[in-house]
């Protein structure tokens, strides 16, 4: 039996990361990813030589898309 891809696809939650890099202003990521590590491993990548914070989740965060 086939299933749709989005029945094969994890679930993902939004996370909040703040990156710090001394002598610059902070900058915060949103990112949408599988587990906190990846939401890490993805800002390292986006920011990398600068400090990361330990993911926080995004309040009120939804993967539903809106009604058409």
């Amino acid at each position: 039996m086939l299933r749709a891809a989005d029945d094969a696809a994890p679930p993902v939650s939004a996370y909040t990361i703040t990156a710090y890099q001394h002598g610059k202003q902070p900058r915060t990521l949103q990112l949408v990813a599988v587990s906190p590590a990846a939401a890490i491993r993805a800002a390292m990548e986006l920011m990398p030589g600068w400090l990361i914070s330990s993911p926080t989740l995004t309040p009120d965060w939804t993967d539903e898309l809106p009604p058409a």
